[in-house]
C-alpha cells in the first residue's frame, strides 16, 4: 500500500465521503492539517495492515466520526484537537487498535468509543464536554498473555453529560492515574464487565486495617463534591478577605490613635516651656 505524508493541508467539504480514507494496507502520516465539514468521517482507516499516524491536526465538524478506525486497522494519534464531530471523536471497532496520547477530544456526541474486539492505549488525553459519554468500552478483549486490555492512563475526563467512563457489554479495561470528575455519572461498569475492569493500586499502601481505595490511584469526584469543594474555597477566600480588611482597618485606627497621642504630648511640652516666662513678668 501507499505511504504518503500529508502536512499543513485543509481537507474539507467532501459531499459524499470521508476527508481522508486509508484502506487496503495503506499507510501514511497526517500532520498539522485541518480536516473539517466532510459528509462522513474526518479520517477513516479501514482494513488489516492499514496504519496511519496523526499528529497535531484539527479534526472538527465532520458528519460521522472525527477519526474512525476499523477492521484490524491501526492509528497512532498524538496532539490532535478532535471536536464537534457529529458522532464520535475517536471510534475503534471490529478488532482495530489505537494509541492516543495528549489529544483534546471535546464537543462530540461521544468522546472515545472502543468496541467490537478493539483495544486502545489512551494516555494523557483531555476528554471533556462531550454530549454523551467521555470514554466507552464494550466487547473489548480481556487481558491475556498475548494481549493487554484497553488502558486508560493519566487522562483528564470531565464535564461529559453522561458517564465519564462507561465499560459495558463484556468490556475490559485497566485504569491508571486518571482524573474523572464533574460528569453526570463518573463511572458506569455493568455487572458482566466488572470482573474485567482493574484499577492500578496507589504507590503508597493503605495503612494496616484501612480500606483500600475503591478506584486505586484514580481520582474520581462527582459534580456535587466539586461544587462543595468550590464553595468551601470561595467561602475561605471571603473569610480571608474580610479578615484582611479588618486588620487593615485596625492598623489605620492604631495609626490615628498614635498620631493623636503624639500631638497631645507636643502641646503639653509647649505649655511647660512657656510657664517660666509668664512667672518672670
Amino acid at each position: 500500500g501507499a505511504d504518503p505524508v500529508i502536512s499543513g493541508c485543509k481537507v474539507h467539504g467532501s459531499q459524499f465521503g470521508n476527508g481522508i480514507a486509508v484502506f487496503e494496507q495503506g499507510k501514511g502520516t497526517v500532520s498539522e492539517c485541518e480536516i473539517f465539514e466532510n459528509e462522513h468521517s474526518g479520517v477513516d482507516v479501514d482494513g488489516e495492515g492499514s496504519e496511519v499516524t496523526l499528529t497535531g491536526n484539527k479534526i472538527r465538524r465532520n458528519r460521522g466520526d472525527g477519526v474512525l478506525v476499523r477492521m484490524q486497522a491501526k492509528v497512532t494519534a498524538t496532539g490532535n484537537e478532535v471536536h464537534n464531530n457529529f458522532h464520535c471523536g475517536i471510534e475503534l471497532r471490529d478488532n482495530a487498535t489505537a494509541e492516543a496520547k495528549e489529544n483534546d477530544v471535546w464537543g462530540n456526541n461521544f468522546g472515545v468509543i472502543v468496541a467490537k474486539g478493539s483495544t486502545a492505549v489512551l494516555e494523557t488525553n483531555k476528554i471533556c464536554r462531550n454530549y454523551i459519554t467521555g470514554v466507552e468500552v464494550s466487547r473489548s478483549p480481556e487481558a491475556t498473555p498475548e494481549r493487554e486490555p484497553t488502558l486508560l492512563k493519566g487522562n483528564t475526563i470531565e464535564c461529559n453529560l453522561e458517564s465519564g467512563v462507561k465499560v459495558w457489554y463484556l468490556g475490559a479495561a485497566r485504569l491508571d492515574a486518571n482524573t474523572i470528575q464533574a460528569n453526570l455519572e463518573e463511572m458506569l461498569v455493568t455487572p458482566r464487565s466488572r470482573r474485567n475492569v482493574t484499577y492500578q493500586a496507589p504507590e503508597e499502601e493503605a495503612p494496616e486495617g484501612a480500606a483500600k481505595p475503591k478506584f486505586g490511584n484514580n481520582t474520581i469526584s462527582d459534580a456535587k463534591e466539586l461544587v462543595a469543594q468550590r464553595k468551601a474555597v470561595e467561602n475561605a477566600a471571603r473569610v480571608a478577605k474580610a479578615e484582611a480588611a479588618m486588620q487593615a482597618e485596625e492598623a489605620l485606627r492604631l495609626d490615628a490613635d498614635l498620631e493623636g497621642s503624639q500631638g497631645g504630648d507636643e502641646g503639653e511640652e509647649g505649655a511647660v516651656a512657656e510657664e517660666p516666662a509668664g512667672g518672670g513678668a
